[in-house]
């Protein structure tokens, strides 16, 4: 836990909303079936209206964020191709968890939760201010989920073809969102120490 908490300690220098990753630590205590989990984000989806207000009762009595409701940032807008990379992982997650053994599968559960918390954000994605800021915080974790499910799945023909279908896909992402939208004005990059 002590390197777990440097490392999110590091991780709020750039962005403060990295303090949330601390309580992620529980996380691969917890396993969820994933075809619950998209339950769950129908569930989500239907009484999302109702969940944003009790966010908005708790972002109010603790001070924080509560600017965010209600203001310009609070359009409705979001990113579909963002939402639609969350929703293609959901679907390799579930393939992983029909083609393997659960204990494989449960190997990288931290990661499938954090996808999880994605896959939230997902279905409540139009009532929530900046969601694709909430989202970008979730998708580095797609950097290691892939390629540890995709290590478990034992027919080698299968394994490349979703590794090369995935691979398309993020390529396809990187170029719209950074080298043609330069999203978040993420190029040229900058550290917060100007260093770069």
């Amino acid at each position: 836990p002590i390197l777990f908490l440097v490392f999110i300690g590091i991780a709020t220098l750039f962005h403060s909303a990295c303090i949330l990753f601390v309580f992620f630590y529980i996380f691969k205590k917890i396993k969820i079936n994933p075809f619950y989990m998209t339950l769950t984000m129908i569930f989500v989806f239907l009484l999302s209206g109702y969940i944003r207000q009790g966010i908005i009762f708790i972002s109010d009595k603790l001070g924080l964020y509560s600017e965010y409701f209600g203001g310009q940032f609070d359009n409705g807008s979001f990113s579909k191709l963002l939402a639609l990379v969350v929703i293609m992982m959901m679907c390799f997650v579930c393939f992983v968890y029909l083609q393997v053994p659960k204990a494989e599968f449960y190997k990288f559960n931290t990661e499938i939760n954090l996808h999880y918390c994605a896959c939230l954000v997902v279905a409540m994605i139009a009532k929530l201010p900046t969601p694709s800021r909430l989202l970008f915080l979730f998708i580095p974790i797609y950097i290691t989920l892939v390629p540890n499910l995709g290590s478990v799945i034992k027919d080698a023909r299968i394994r490349h073809l979703v590794y090369s279908a995935i691979s398309v896909i993020l390529v396809l992402f990187f170029i719209r969102f950074v080298l043609i939208q330069n999203t978040y004005g993420t190029v040229p990059y900058q550290d917060i120490f100007n260093l770069l």
